[in-house]
This record gives structure tokens, sequence and C-alpha cells, in this order.
């Protein structure tokens, strides 16, 4: 019965995990996106990961890839933003062990 709860717990813990991960994403990303609104420079990859990424603790600044691509048309400014992060689930079986969790957004103004 014991292996059983201790199995049931870890999996309890990982799942959250997973979740405070999938959240840090998305705040990384919105967080990406306002930084590109107030700064039009800010385009794309390896500038928006190193300036945001202080802004998540707990996603690995090494595992995650942050794009940021903005584009005018008619006076209309659209500002794309991918973010993908490696995870790894630390029970075997789950999800098979690991991936890769991708967000994207769009804003235009």
């Amino acid at each position: 019965m014991a292996p059983v709860f201790l199995l049931l717990v870890l999996g309890v813990a990982d799942l959250g995990r997973f979740c405070l991960t999938l959240h840090s994403l998305h705040t990384v990303l919105g967080d990406a996106a306002r930084a590109a609104i107030v700064d039009p420079s800010l385009d794309g990859c390896s500038a928006p990961a190193a300036l945001v990424a202080a802004h998540a603790p707990f996603l690995q600044a090494s595992q995650l890839t942050l794009c940021v691509a903005q584009s005018v048309a008619s006076g209309i400014t659209t500002i794309t933003v991918n973010a993908s992060y490696s995870f790894n689930f630390l029970l075997p079986g789950w999800s098979g062990g690991s991936g890769t969790l991708s967000e994207s957004t769009t804003i235009s103004y």
C-alpha cells in the first residue's frame, strides 16, 4: 500500500510541476509581447529570451526558446511571440517522459 501512495504523491507533485511550468511559459510569453510593444527594436530570438528569462524563476533559461517577430502593414503593427520549453516528467511513463511545451500569441495595434 505504501508504494502506491508514494507513487500517487509523486505523480501529483509532478503534475503540479507541469502546471507551474506551463503557467510560467504563459507569463514569459505575455512579458515578451509587452516588452516588444514598448521597445520596437526587440526582435529575433536571442535578445527577448535574455530579457524575459529573469522574470520566470521556475524556467531554466537554457531550455527556453523565445522569438519575437514584428511586422507593419497598412499602419498596423503586429507582434508575434513564440515560446517553447523543454519539459521532462520525473516519473517514467508520463507522456513519454519528455516533450516540448510550445505557446504562441499575436498582438496587433
